[in-house]
């Protein structure tokens, strides 16, 4: 595991959009394996820019690894969100994030989670989220998760 020091969170910035979008497209493409390339539009990220809260982790270098964005008018608040590059993934980053959102925002969370998005899934569950509903969108089966 990487030391988690090496990390900082910040809110991101319009000047970050570029690197959010390498960030978005690269883990997208990573983790919806199941999914072809061009199924991803990055314009997506863009758009959550406009409405919506974005913290993102950087290395002390400035090299951003990961990030989530969240819509703080909904009660509970949703992550719409959360990304960590691959090669990142299980070395803290994700804990870092949610930590940021626990430090600045009361609880409850809710996030929507593809079913085949195992390993999104099992990070939930382990930090004690729970599936409050199931669902059928565009992109497959998915489970509505909370943090209460």
């Amino acid at each position: 595991m990487m030391d988690k020091q090496q990390y900082q969170v910040r809110q991101a910035v319009f000047t970050d959009l570029a690197l959010l979008k390498k960030v978005f497209l690269l883990t997208r493409r990573d983790t919806f394996y199941w999914q072809p390339a061009s199924f991803f539009n990055i314009d997506q990220i863009e758009k959550a820019f406009c409405k919506e809260t974005i913290f993102l982790a950087e290395e002390k270098k400035g090299q951003i690894v990961g990030f989530v964005s969240i819509y703080e008018k909904e009660k509970p608040l949703f992550i719409h969100h959360f990304f960590v590059l691959p090669t990142y993934q299980r070395k803290g980053v994700g804990q870092i994030l949610m930590q940021t959102l626990l430090d600045k925002f009361a609880l409850p969370y809710r996030l929507k989670c593809l079913i085949k998005n195992e390993k999104a899934i099992a990070f939930y569950l382990k930090n004690n989220w729970y599936a409050v509903e199931e669902g059928i969108c565009e992109e497959g089966n998915y489970l509505v998760l909370e943090l209460s």
